[in-house]
Formats: structure tokens, C-alpha cells, sequence
């Protein structure tokens, strides 16, 4: 038989869930869960993996307002509509995070948008 690790995972949680003040939790922190899921998508890593413990990634979110960094990847990887997407589903304020049918859309628009662009041909240092 299988155990099962069903503990809370700090580095996919939104800052109101660090706030011992806040008893209320909507739908929009999973918004911003989202948007973490999709920078480790694209990152290829998990986040936060710098910092060991727990508490140092509810400091860093909840109360720095730190955001994972989506500097290390180019455009063709993280088009600037994405990366826009991404950082608004990590607004402070769950009031400001997108509907989840929003956050659809707005992928599907940029999937369309990548599928019709032409391919990229790889530069090479014998071009220039």
C-alpha cells in the first residue's frame, strides 16, 4: 500500500493563507496557485526551492510580497502575455486575480496567438 503525502505545500499557497487574521479563503487562492503551477511549468523546477523551510516561503509571500521571478526565460518561452497573466493570478489582493474563466481565455488566446506565429529559426554563430 501506498502512503499518501497530504501535507500543505507553502510554496503553491496565496498570501491571505499565511494571514492568521483572515478567516476567509476564496476560490482566487487557487487562482493564485495556478499561477505557480504555471511558472514551474515553465521553469522546470520547483518553486522556492532555495529555501528549505516553510516558514521562510510564508515570510517571503505573505509578508515581503516577494513573486517568483519570470526574468531567466525569453519570449519565445514566456510570451509577455503569459508573463502578464501569470504575475495578475499573484495580485496581493484575491479581489484583483482573474476569474478562473478568465485565466482560461486568456490562455486559449495565447496558445492561438503562439500556434499562428512562424517558426523561429535557431540562430547559429556561423550566420553572423
Amino acid at each position: 500500500m501506498m502512503a499518501h503525502h497530504t501535507s500543505l505545500q507553502p510554496a503553491y499557497m496565496a498570501p491571505e493563507c499565511f494571514d492568521v487574521e483572515n478567516n476567509v479563503v476564496t476560490d482566487k487562492a487557487d487562482i493564485f496557485s495556478l499561477g505557480v503551477l504555471l511558472w514551474e511549468m515553465l521553469m522546470g523546477r520547483r518553486p522556492w526551492a532555495r529555501l528549505a523551510n516553510p516558514l521562510a516561503v510564508a515570510l517571503m509571500v505573505a509578508y515581503s510580497g516577494a513573486r517568483l521571478s519570470l526574468n531567466d526565460l525569453g519570449e519565445d518561452r514566456c510570451p509577455p502575455k503569459l508573463g502578464r497573466l501569470i504575475h495578475a493570478c499573484w495580485e496581493r489582493d484575491p479581489a484583483r486575480r482573474p476569474a478562473a474563466a478568465e485565466v482560461v481565455k486568456q490562455l486559449a488566446l495565447i496558445l492561438q496567438q503562439i500556434q499562428h506565429q512562424p517558426p523561429r529559426q535557431p540562430s547559429s554563430i556561423a550566420d553572423q
